[in-house]
This record gives structure tokens, sequence and C-alpha cells, in this order.
């Protein structure tokens, strides 16, 4: 019995950092299609599906409900039933086109439920960085294959996992400042393998985001008495900063030019419209219009695109849009329980998590739908989340016990 529960332990770490790694369905990644099933299904959701089945049916007695955590499960519950009304309403109007849609809000509800149900597996915030940080390492390699063996290169290669840079990257600086016995190696590489995404996938959203971490960690660590060895550490990663935007002038001009000039002239104003669009129709239509609704673009000039889909670059219109203003204000609300709880315990640490948490929330849920569509990005929220209300119970039980600790919990 105790060997199945290492093996599962083993299985849900590794299918984590799978999907992490690889971006399955990705435009710039075709050679990765053998892996998708149809649509946006992949082996790897329907393994994930397969493995919360077997912890739902593993379940002997019922979870044990703490009152600090019954809010949160009945919106998760609440959630669920929204979901499944919204997929019936929807197959009613749009047919297949609505469970094709409605599967990536499954899958994010799937992530969402998994940690939740997990019985003797707690997992906490450091595994998952850790999880993270080894699939972010193999995302990079695989990016690079496609960079330079698919014949890229000079091209911009997407990839929704670089997003959770936002996150990653400043925990991992911090790591390498707290660090006393110079063992960094691997957060070194996921510094290094940033430098490398950064150059290739040119999302300057995520590169902003992750330069005004890194700046909060380094007033962080320069509020109290600074070593010689952390000030050393400090210009290393100001070097490689430096050397990474030298890289970026000289080899690929193009993409200072997007970060400057935020892309094309008429974006800001194109997304505007866009946004502008939609809510109007959310107002007209409160309750929404159902999984399959086509979505489009629109121009600086209010003219509409030609391109269909199903997601727009701003998940808080398209949940009002697919399940009316009640789903927007659920999935809310639930991206925003990691902020109430603790997750970590150093004061630094826990300042570090929320604002960088803050920032990827931003770019992934206003400046665009990845917390939908992103594979890799809704998965690391989502999970975050199912933790975030597994462990608050515990959490505000240490909070009374130790509230005279040195440390802010």
């Amino acid at each position: 019995m105790v060997l199945k529960e290492k093996n599962m332990s083993r299985l849900w770490k590794w299918i984590f950092i799978l999907t992490i790694m690889l971006p399955i369905g990705g435009s710039d990644y075709s050679w990765l299609n053998f892996m998708q099933i149809r649509y946006e299904i992949s082996i790897l959701d329907v393994v994930f599906t397969l493995m919360l089945c077997y912890e739902l049916f593993s379940l002997r007695s019922p979870l044990k409900v703490k009152k600090k955590q019954l809010i949160w499960i009945c919106t998760s519950f609440l959630t669920i039933l929204i979901f499944i009304y919204t997929v019936i309403k929807s197959y009613g109007i749009h047919n297949v086109r609505a469970i094709r849609d409605s599967f990536n809000y499954l899958m994010c509800l799937e992530f969402l439920i998994a940690p939740m149900i997990m019985k003797n597996r707690g997992i906490t915030y450091k595994e998952i960085v850790d999880w993270t940080g080894t699939g972010y390492i193999g995302f990079t390699i695989i990016t690079l294959i496609t960079y330079v063996g698919y014949y890229q290169i000079g091209n911009r290669v997407g990839g929704n996992c670089f997003s959770l840079s936002v996150m990653l990257i400043p925990y991992e600086i911090y790591r390498i400042l707290q660090n006393k016995t110079g063992k960094n190696r691997k957060s070194l590489i996921i510094v290094l393998c940033f430098l490398i995404n950064a150059i290739i996938t040119q999302n300057r959203t995520a590169i902003f985001f992750v330069g005004i971490s890194v700046l909060f960690v380094f007033a962080l660590e320069m509020r109290n008495q600074v070593s010689k060895k952390k000030i050393q550490k400090i210009a290393l990663m100001i070097i490689l900063v430096f050397l990474a935007v030298l890289g970026l002038i000289t080899s690929k001009p193009e993409v200072i030019i997007r970060i400057i000039t935020g892309g094309e002239i008429d974006t800001f104003a194109g997304r505007v419209n866009t946004f502008n669009y939609y809510f109007n129709l959310i107002r007209e239509n409160p309750s929404g219009y159902g999984f399959g609704f086509i979505m489009h673009f629109f121009t600086a000039g209010n003219y509409q695109l030609p391109l269909e889909t199903y997601q727009i670059d701003n998940a808080f219109v398209v949940y009002g849009i697919k399940g009316g203003v009640l789903m927007l204000l659920l999935f809310s609300v639930l991206a925003l329980i990691p902020f109430k709880a603790n997750l970590v315990f150093d004061l630094k640490e826990k300042k570090l998590f929320r604002c960088s948490y803050l920032f990827l929330l931003t770019a992934t849920y206003v400046m665009t739908s990845q917390i939908i569509q992103g594979r890799a990005t809704a998965l690391f929220i989502w999970f975050l989340v199912g933790i975030t209300i597994k462990n608050y119970g515990i959490q505000m039980q240490i909070k009374k016990v130790e509230g005279e600790s040195n440390y802010e919990y």
C-alpha cells in the first residue's frame, strides 16, 4: 500500500513536469502533434484525467473539511455546477463547438480539484516551484530544438510556459541570493533558460513583469545588511541581464523594438476596441453566450478581423462571454485565493510571492487568456489554488499556535 502511494506521488510529480515541459498543440511545435489526440486533447490530459478518477475512487472516507476551508470548497463546487450548466446550455446552441470549447475549462477544473482530493500526498508551494523549474528547463531544450532544428531561426517561437517566468525567475534569483552554501546550479540554469527564452519567444509582457519582480527581489535584499557575497551575486545577475540585452540588440533588434514600441502601433488601440465590444455584449446578456461562441479581434479603426477564435487576449472578458457574470466572478474569486492564505513562511518570501503572483495573474488573466487556454499556465495557477484550499485550515491553525513566532504567517 505504501509503495502504491509513493508511485502515485511520483506519477503526479511527473505528469505535472511533463505538462509544463511539452507545448503540445502549439502552432510552432507541430513535431509534437503525435501526442495530440484530437482538438485540444493530448495524451497528458487523458493521463491526468485517469489519475484524477483514481484519486476520486480511492477515497474510502469523506474528506475532513475545516470551517475555514468550507467557503472556498463551496465556491469550487458552485463553479463546477455553473460549468456543467453552461455546457448543457451551450450544446443546445452551438452543438459540437460547445464541447470542443469547454474542454480547456474542464481541464482547469481538474487542475483545481486534483490537489484538493489527494489523500496523504501533501504538496507544498516550494515543491510546485521545483517541479515547474524542472519542466521549464525541459521546455527550453524543446524550444531550442524547434528554433534551430526546424528552421525557425529569425522567427518568433511562442510557448505559454514562458509566462511562468514571472513567478519562477524572481523566486530562483531570491533563492540564489539567500543560499549561503553556493549550491545554486539549478537556479542559475533556470535563469539562463529565461535569457534564452526571452530571445526566442519575444514575449514582451513576461519580460517586463519579470524585470519588475527581479527589481523587487533586489529591493528586499537591499533593505537588510548586504554581505560581499550577496553583492557579488547581485552583480552577477546584472551582468547576465546586460549580456542578454546586448545579445538582443546585436542579434535580434526587432525584440527591442517590440518591447520599446509595444509591438505594432495599432495593437493597444485594437485591444481596447475588442474589449469594449465584448464588454457591451456582456452587459446586454449577463448570463453569457455559452461555450462555442466565436470571438473576433478588432483593429484600431474598429474593423473586425476575419480570424475566428474561442478566446481573445483577456480571460476576464472570455469568462463573462462564455459563462456570464457569475462564471466570471467565481473563477476570479478562486484565482485570488492564494493571496489570502499563506503558502510560504518567511516574510520576505511571502512579499515576493504576492508580488510575482499578482504580476502572473495580470499577464495571464488580464493581458492574455493563458489561464484558460495555456495548459502549462493553467496547471500552475489552478493547482496552486487547489493546494491553497486544501492546506488553508492547517495554516490557520499554525497562525493561532505560533502567533508569537519571529516569522509572519
